[in-house]
């Protein structure tokens, strides 16, 4: 008895457990994530319950990450550049909870972020000029849900609250998880699979059980037992000593309005020396980029000193960077970056000063 409630309780901890963006690995160069949240608080109160889905893609590095989704009523299904930071986000819209329900990498990502892009562009048309209803649908979650029924290797399980996920007049075939089968009318659909469970799809509501993790799944409600709200995103720390600090306030890559069109050149003062360090950060975000700067005197004569430039991005995880280089007596520009932070790159520039010291220029460019 006492094994038995054991079990239970590890299997109502896994129930709880919901895989966040900022766990998806900074080591791969594609990825492909399925994510929802709910609708934003400045929405109408009826919608509130619902779950909205979408794609996030890395294509080749973290400079290059896209969004795939329905956004609204008039936008139609586009794919959109966005930041890293954007993309390792636990919360959209400034409070809800971002799930990550399949993840893929590598060269089948690779392969998917093709045919996602091809297929988004085909099914545009549909959903702008008004193609879109909230209720029944068609709308975000109907788009995905064709993007599943088109790209069979983009399989995984909608949250239950993902209401327009079974929008159709009559369809029957296999679930989105692709471990089941599902037949589905406007009114009223079913579906049984391993991953899904026993769900039952009444006027886009649905109500169901799914074995593992076992949760209960009733229409307004999160699935039973609730899962674990994200943890505080990471602040922004405490400048340490001598450390020589700029704020930009860069555009959110995240928000509706584009980033401005800017680039900004700033001559740092004092010139830096060795173990000085450098911060650029965002006044509207919880990231930056640091560069420690370490000198090397050389016995090259033509060689003024050696540059060891360890750099840490932060988004929400962190990626350690080296840089080693030569300054020149000639002064020879040299250039650390770009980083990705919030909508706009970074680049620092360094050159080298009579003085053995280096003088320090940032510039900011948008996306």
């Amino acid at each position: 008895m006492r094994q038995f409630a054991l079990l239970l309780v590890l299997a109502l901890l896994s129930a709880c457990r919901v895989a966040r963006p900022s766990e998806l690995p900074n080591d791969r160069d594609w990825i492909v994530a399925v994510k929802s949240c709910g609708i934003p608080q400045s929405m109408p109160w009826y919608s509130r319950f619902a779950e909205h889905t979408w794609i996030d893609m890395k294509q080749g590095d973290e400079l290059a990450w896209s969004r795939v989704e329905v956004a609204g009523k008039f936008t139609g299904a586009k794919e959109k550049r966005i930041s890293a930071h954007a993309a390792r986000r636990d919360l959209r819209w400034s409070d809800e909870a971002v799930r990550v329900h399949a993840v893929f990498l590598d060269e089948e990502a690779a392969q998917l972020v093709t045919r996602i892009s091809k297929l988004t562009k085909q099914l545009d048309a549909r959903y702008a000029n008004g193609g879109y209803e909230a209720w029944p649908g068609p709308n975000s979650n109907t788009f995905v849900r064709e993007l599943t029924q088109e790209i069979p290797e983009l399989a995984f399980a909608f949250d239950h609250n993902a209401v327009g996920k079974d929008y159709t007049w009559f369809d029957a075939g296999i679930a989105p998880s692709r471990t089941g089968v599902h037949v589905d009318t406007w009114p009223l659909g079913l579906t049984l699979a391993a991953e899904e469970g026993l769900e039952l799809h009444l006027l886009q509501l649905n109500l169901g059980l799914s074995l593992w993790p076992p949760r209960l799944k009733l229409p307004f409600l999160p699935a039973l037992p609730w899962e674990r709200a994200p943890a505080p995103e990471q602040a922004l720390r405490t400048p340490s000593g001598g450390e020589q600090v700029i704020v930009y306030p860069f555009e959110d890559a995240d928000s509706a309005s584009e980033p401005a069109k800017f680039e900004i050149g700033v001559s740092i003062q004092p010139p830096i020396t060795s173990g000085s360090s450098l911060r650029v950060e965002s006044s509207t975000a919880h990231s930056w980029v640091s560069v420690v700067f370490k000198l090397a005197p050389s016995t090259d004569p033509e060689v003024l000193h050696s540059v060891r430039a360890e750099t840490v991005v932060h988004w929400m995880g962190s990626t350690q960077l080296v840089f080693p280089f030569e300054l020149r007596r000639d002064g020879s520009l040299e250039s650390v970056g770009p980083f990705a932070l919030d909508g706009a790159y970074v680049s620092i520039h360094l050159r080298a000063m009579p003085d053995g010291t280096v003088d320090t220029h940032v510039t900011v460019t948008s996306r």
